[in-house]
Parts: C-alpha cells; structure tokens; sequence
C-alpha cells in the first residue's frame, strides 16, 4: 500500500447495502460481498465462462470505505478529497472506473464514502478486483490504495417448463 502524506485509507468493503443512522453516525454493513454468482437464461451469452465483450450486469451494491487523517495532517483546515473505484477483471483489465468527491471537514478526523452502485461489467469467472484509492482534491495522483477482491461465477440456467 503506498503512503500517502495526509490522508490514509483505514478500511474498505463491498456489501449489498449500507444504512448511516442519522442520530449516531454509525454505519450498518448488509451483506458483505466475498463471491457474487450471475445467471442468464441466454445460453449464447456464455461461452466457455466468457461473456461477450461489453456484458453489464443489473447488480446493486455499496463500497464503504473509511479514511483518516495522518498524523501530518492539520487538524484546522477542511480537506477536499476524492475517491476512485476500479473494477479490474481476473486479467487485470480495467473494466470500469468511478470518481466520487468528499469534503473532510475541519477538526475532522475521519471521513466515510459510502458509494453506491447500480451494475458492473464482467468478463468471465473469476477473482475480480475492486482498487480504491483516494487523494486530496487538489493532488495530482492517487497514492492511497486498497484492493476487494470480488469471487464472480457466471452460468447458465435451463428455461422451467
């Protein structure tokens, strides 16, 4: 993981849904995802565990991921910040990407993303990866990474009669 000199990434995960109790700020994790399994009816859409080029999946989820000041940072100012999510198929190919702003405010110690999804892009089975990183806004590279990995089985279900 490379270091970042102000901000660093605590934790981060995939889970079906999140809920932020307004009263508390606390964090409710649903499901947290370890391996996913996608079926079509389409027999022609899977050949040999490979989708055709371009297959998006309907797949609501959230990634929830917590960063924190570094001990560096100064406590007295706000942090414009910004998360990048990559979805990296089993070859490692980048399938998608997604940015998303947050503002850490002043005497603030953490920030929480919680991002929302509507689908993903697949390739074929195997380990995905989702890459999160983050960096202060005005930075011109993200320094701070984590890796989810994501078990993904695609198959093939017979019409009922």
């Amino acid at each position: 993981m490379k270091e970042n000199k102000t901000i660093k990434i605590l934790w981060a995960i995939a889970c079906t849904s999140s809920s932020v109790d307004q009263k508390t700020n606390t964090t409710s994790l649903f499901n947290i995802l370890e391996q996913v399994q996608f079926t079509t009816a389409d027999a022609s859409a899977l050949v040999n565990g490979i989708v055709k080029e371009g297959t998006g999946v309907p797949f609501q989820f959230d990634i929830v991921v917590l960063v924190a000041r570094s001990s560096k940072s100064d406590l007295s100012r706000g942090m414009s910040l910004e998360a990048k999510v990559c979805l990296l198929d089993p070859d490692r190919k980048i399938l998608m990407e997604n940015k998303f702003p947050g503002l850490m405010e002043k005497n603030k110690r953490r920030l929480r993303f919680n991002l929302k999804f509507n689908g993903m892009p697949i390739s074929r089975n195997g380990d995905y990866t989702f890459l999160v990183s983050v960096k202060e806004k005005d930075e011109k590279n993200f320094s701070e990474e984590v890796e989810i990995p994501l078990e993904v089985s695609l198959g093939i279900v017979s019409p009922g009669i």
